[in-house]
Order: C-alpha cells, then sequence, then structure tokens
C-alpha cells in the first residue's frame, strides 16, 4: 500500500479517535490526554496509537483505564470508519515528554 494512502488512514484514525475519546473517555478534571501519533501498519491490520497524558503523576492509572477500554474503542471506531478492514488499535504510552522534561530539570541542576 502506498505510503500517501496509509498517512491518509492515520489521520483518518486520529481524527475519528480523537472525536470518540472526547465523547466517551472521562478524563478526569487537570488532567490532558492527547494522541500525539497515529502509525498504521503496511498491512493495516494495526495501528499504534500514542497517547501523551500530561502531568506525568497520572498517566499510569489513566493508561491503564485506556488500554482496559481499548476494545470498547475499537467498537466505536470500526462504526464510525467506512472502510474494508479497521485496523485493531494498539494505545502506546509517548513518553517524551516527560524525557524532555527530565533533561531539562538535570541541565538546571548542572547549571546551578
Amino acid at each position: 500500500m502506498s505510503s500517501r494512502r496509509i498517512q491518509q488512514v492515520n489521520a483518518l484514525i486520529q481524527e475519528e479517535l480523537g472525536k470518540i475519546l472526547l465523547k466517551e473517555f472521562e478524563v478526569p478534571p487537570g488532567i490532558m490526554l492527547t494522541i500525539t501519533s497515529v502509525d498504521t501498519s503496511s498491512d493495516r491490520d494495526h495501528v499504534v496509537v500514542k497517547v501523551s497524558i500530561y502531568p506525568n503523576n497520572a498517566s499510569s492509572t489513566l493508561f491503564e483505564t485506556l488500554t482496559r477500554k481499548q476494545r470498547y474503542f475499537q467498537h466505536f471506531l470500526n462504526q464510525k470508519l467506512v472502510m474494508e478492514h479497521v485496523p485493531t488499535i494498539h494505545f502506546q504510552l509517548d513518553t517524551l515528554e516527560a524525557h524532555a522534561e527530565e533533561i531539562e530539570r538535570l541541565i538546571d541542576e548542572v547549571s546551578k
């Protein structure tokens, strides 16, 4: 499958899954959940959805809840998308921002 088509599928899944999460997933006040990237496999069987959760101390609990409800979100995505085969979603915690914060903290410590 062409990379252009994969990019279109990624964008569509990110948009629709974002809407589903807004409507169907209760995020506690003061916590921000963001879909940072969507990566569909070349055979379109699987899609890795990376999510970022801020603040970092709330990430493990919220991420566990998100992954427990993965089939629930898959069901909504299957209903929403008009595709021959909707890839199976797999959530992954995007820790890039947490690593960046840690590096900034270490740099601040060293510079003092």
